[in-house]
């Protein structure tokens, strides 16, 4: 794990596997990582943890997909500028 300046980053990827491997990857970085299985349940995170510094969201999911969970993000101002 590397040290420094660790961002929070939130996965949302109905796929476990993809969840699992990018939490790997990113943590060995040295960022912390959370993870949602949809963009309802990415919503809902975003509710209960300190802004992110970047979202990773998958296109196709379950009961919200991607471009839907985006335009959630970018009606609420604090998130609008989070890439």
């Amino acid at each position: 794990m590397k040290n420094g300046s660790g961002k929070t980053i939130l996965v949302v990827d109905s796929d476990h596997e993809t969840r699992v491997e990018l939490r790997r990857i990113l943590e060995a970085e040295g960022h912390f990582v959370i993870s949602a299985t949809n963009g309802a349940d990415g919503l809902a995170m975003l509710d209960k943890i300190t802004l992110p510094s970047l979202v990773m969201v998958a296109s196709r999911m379950p009961i919200m997909t991607g471009a839907e969970f985006i335009d959630h993000l970018k009606k609420v101002s604090h998130f609008s500028q989070v890439p």
